[in-house]
């Protein structure tokens, strides 16, 4: 696979299309990378401070997760700007962004509204779960039941978040960020007489635009969910 991917590589990089192929994954592989093999696993303990902990509690990893999926897409866009003459990148890297961030805002709001029930409903916390939705719009409709914290923010402002939510869900049901194409399905799980359904909705879209709008849902659900996190003070 890496020697065919340097080749093409090599070829494509030699074309009049000038194509830029550093998003293959080969560039990061060690000179003298092994097999897979019996001794191998991809999971092993360490005490070496300088290593990422899984599960360090589950406290931090409330916020943490939906905090780190917003950076990761803030930190792929960055790294689409490098390439913004290689369609390759551009039109690869954005679905990896678009799901961090779609990720994020699923969980953001289900943390706030879980914190929202702990600290302004006294419900207990080891009984209150994440909701088992993942439409952002139904998130946001029962986010915005969070009276307490949600009339802190202009109804204007919450309005046109409300709009901007139903976008991003609408343009994810047409465009899958994470699957290749869809199922025309007879039923609940694809089967052999399933088929196959490509996409044909092709556009450009404003990267910059899509930026800003990143930073300003992320400034409104940052607030939102600082304010699930204070614990009211009641006279």
């Amino acid at each position: 696979m890496s020697n065919n991917t340097n080749n093409a590589s090599n070829s494509m990089n030699t074309s009049d299309d000038n194509i830029n192929m550093d998003m293959f994954c080969d560039k990061f592989l060690d000179i003298e990378i092994d097999d897979v093999s019996d001794n191998d696993n991809f999971f092993v303990a360490t005490k070496n401070i300088a290593n990422p902990c899984i599960n360090r509690q589950m406290g931090i990893k409330e916020f943490l997760l939906p905090e780190s999926f917003c950076h990761a897409s803030f930190m792929l866009m960055k790294e689409i700007e490098k390439h913004n003459n290689d369609n390759l990148c551009l039109d690869g890297y954005i679905y990896p962004a678009l799901y961090c961030f779609r990720q994020y805002l699923e969980l953001t709001m289900k943390e706030s509204i879980r914190r929202y029930k702990i600290n302004y409903c006294n419900a207990n916390p080891k009984e209150v779960q994440f909701k088992s939705i993942h439409n952002l719009v139904e998130l946001f409709k029962e986010l915005k039941e969070c009276k307490d914290i949600i009339r802190d923010f202009p109804s204007a402002t919450i309005n046109n978040v409300s709009r901007i939510i139903k976008e991003i869900q609408v343009f994810e049901n047409k465009v899958d960020f994470r699957y290749p194409f869809d199922y025309m399905k007879n039923g609940e799980k694809p089967d052999p007489s399933d088929r196959v359904v490509y996409n044909n909705l092709s556009q450009l879209y404003d990267m910059d635009n899509m930026k800003v709008m990143m930073q300003k849902l992320y400034k409104f659900f940052d607030g939102i969910s600082n304010l699930a996190y204070i614990e009211p003070q009641y006279d």
